[in-house]
């Protein structure tokens, strides 16, 4: 876990940058917002939809479970997680070439998913999922993270291969 990441308490969620530039987001993107999830998410960097320069092919977004979660067994916080994990994971593939590709005129698709889970955790905390992208080229995106309590415990590794492909 990178040592000089923002805590979460500083960061605005999706919904706060819905509130915040909800009348000034692309159309795909405020849609993509304004979806009820049950799920905060909250990018340590916010990226302007309208700068089109490539990024590193890196990513970290803490996220939280809404609602009442503390009785949760390990089976079922372990296929939440997996849920989650598949949230923002091709996001570090599509960095390095926002200049050509972005949520709105690229297809993604998971083609593949894996996980490892080292420990218990609690979804009562924010979490942080820390990712990267080694390889994207020919269409294809490699993907991979760990999930860390706010302590830097790792609790979860995740690797995914998914599709980009343009829309036009």
């Amino acid at each position: 876990m990178k040592a000089d990441l923002k805590q979460p308490e500083d960061l605005l969620s999706w919904t706060d940058m819905l509130k915040k530039w909800g009348d000034i987001l692309p159309k795909n993107n405020k849609a993509f917002f304004e979806i009820e999830r049950p799920i905060e998410f909250k990018p340590t960097e916010i990226v302007n939809p309208f700068d089109r320069q490539n990024l590193p092919a890196y990513s970290d977004v803490w996220f939280k479970l809404k609602g009442d979660v503390e009785n949760l067994d390990i089976a079922t916080k372990q296929q939440i997680l997996t849920y989650i994990s598949d949230y923002n994971l091709l996001v570090s593939a599509l960095n390095p070439h926002a200049k050509k590709a972005d949520w709105t005129n690229t297809l993604t698709a998971s083609l593949d998913h894996s996980m490892w889970f080292f420990r218990d955790f609690d979804f009562t905390d924010w979490l942080l999922f820390s990712m990267e992208s080694p390889s994207a080229s020919s269409a294809r995106g490699f993907a991979r993270g760990n999930i860390f309590t706010r302590d830097g415990k790792l609790i979860a590794s995740v690797a995914q291969e998914g599709l980009m492909r343009p829309l036009n």
